[in-house]
């Protein structure tokens, strides 16, 4: 987990299986190999201090490279297939979204994700601005909402 999370339950007496993830190392599930990035929350607003966050970028043999950043758009994961993109947030703008998928350039596509507080209007309007101008041509956005168990290939 991140960093600031980790210390807190260490201190707290609750570490239990705590398996801190910092920036530029990695941790193998085997199959799977976790290799965590970035290391603050987005800025929520100046009155608010920031916090961490650390993202973390899945691949295993086979399967598409997949970046989920939680709310850290400061990460630099390399080239990645997936990234699932925060759509909305009380600290989020359009803008700062589109901005973050142009620099990420996920090879296959977007899934949508912190959008629990976006009606169907907003959330639908949301995803079309980040399909048409997230990238030069637009990008896919992979809509899992109510797919179930989803299989995405390279």
């Amino acid at each position: 987990m991140e960093a600031q999370t980790a210390d807190l339950l260490v201190r707290e007496g609750l570490e239990g299986r705590v398996e801190r993830l910092e920036p530029g190392g990695q941790v193998d599930l085997d199959p799977v190999l976790v290799r965590p990035v970035g290391k603050q929350h987005a800025v929520i607003h100046p009155w608010v201090e920031r916090i961490g966050n650390t993202g973390v970028v899945l691949e295993a043999e086979g399967a598409p490279v997949l970046f989920h950043p939680g709310d850290a758009l400061d990460a630099e994961p390399g080239p990645v297939d997936v990234l699932a993109v925060p759509v909305n947030a009380p600290w989020g703008k359009v803008a700062e979204t589109l901005q973050f998928v142009r620099r990420i350039a996920p090879r296959r596509g977007v899934v949508p994700i912190h959008d629990g507080l976006l009606n169907d209007t907003g959330r639908s309007m949301y995803l079309g601005h980040v399909a048409d101008f997230g990238a030069d041509g637009g990008v896919e956005v992979l809509d899992l909402r109510g797919a179930g168990a989803t299989t995405l290939g390279r």
